[in-house]
């Protein structure tokens, strides 16, 4: 029985390496995916700007009201939006759903999920809110500024996991999956 070699070494003339070593024969997936985010010498940049409302869910904002427990005209808690550049996969109604989505029971509606992904250092939480904003960035490439007049949202996301995602037991975080909702109520 011959023996075929189906992950060809990058030097064999049948097959090519997907990636180029960094550091002896692993990958430095925080670089590669830096250069996905943000773009290399050759490659343009295959993500998008967001803001991402990161929620201190031990302080309350002045929103809240201890007479009927609910926030009034605000968020429930205090936050601090930041912006930052994400790739996202979103399922909705016209694409192909997990079993649990597509036999619902009647008079149950569907909720559009999705992931997004963050590189190591953005560190989202769970309940940390994501709005997709109308930024146009043909025109200005850099990241958009909070401090000049907002931007209006096209989309707001709440995480409902985040996931920091390793490429060995115990490691380094990579960078971080997120499973999100969206939030239609305004």
């Amino acid at each position: 029985m011959s023996q075929h070699n189906f992950w060809p070494a990058p030097t064999t003339p049948t097959g090519v390496s997907f990636y180029q070593p960094t550091s002896g024969d692993s990958i430095n997936l925080r670089e590669e995916l830096r250069g996905i985010f943000h773009g290399t010498a050759t490659e343009s940049a295959k993500a998008h700007w967001i803001v991402l409302r990161k929620m201190d869910l031990t302080k309350r904002s002045q929103y809240w009201n201890e007479e009927t427990l609910e926030a009034i005209g605000g968020p429930a808690y205090e936050y601090t939006d930041i912006v930052v550049r994400t790739r996202r996969r979103i399922n909705d109604s016209h694409s192909v759903q997990d079993e649990m989505q597509s036999f619902a029971d009647p008079g149950q509606i569907h909720v559009t999920t999705g992931m997004y992904f963050f590189e190591h250092d953005v560190k989202p939480k769970k309940e940390d809110e994501i709005f997709e904003i109308d930024y146009d960035l043909s025109i200005c490439p850099t990241a958009p500024r909070l401090d000049r007049i907002p931007y209006p949202y096209k989309e707001k996301h709440i995480i409902r996991e985040s996931i920091p995602l390793r490429l060995d037991q115990g490691g380094r975080t990579e960078y971080w999956a997120c499973y999100v909702r969206r939030d239609y109520v305004e």
